[in-house]
């Protein structure tokens, strides 16, 4: 099994991830956090599934913030959305 070097979360700031593969017509490679199990974008390949992971985007705001702290300021912005007149 290769070692791979990951980002951390940009959901939660985890740091325990896993590489898992799901079978149907092909294996699809992703990355899953194990803290709140988000899942990256899927590759047919193990080592591209691991550099998109490690290419999304982070965000300051969220770094450090507890699950349930991210939920709430995301459920607030499309609470936001939902009083415009336009979609942000």
């Amino acid at each position: 099994m290769q070692e791979y070097t990951f980002e951390p979360c940009p959901y939660c700031n985890g740091s325990n991830m896993l590489v898992e593969s799901s079978r149907t017509k092909f294996e699809v490679h992703a990355v899953r956090c194990r803290k709140c199990d988000m899942q990256g974008p899927g590759s047919l390949c193990e080592e591209k599934a691991v550099d998109l992971w490690n290419r999304l985007p982070r965000f300051p705001l969220f770094q450090g913030a507890e699950a349930s702290e991210v939920m709430r300021l995301l459920a607030l912005i499309r609470e936001l959305e939902s009083c415009a007149r336009f979609p942000l």
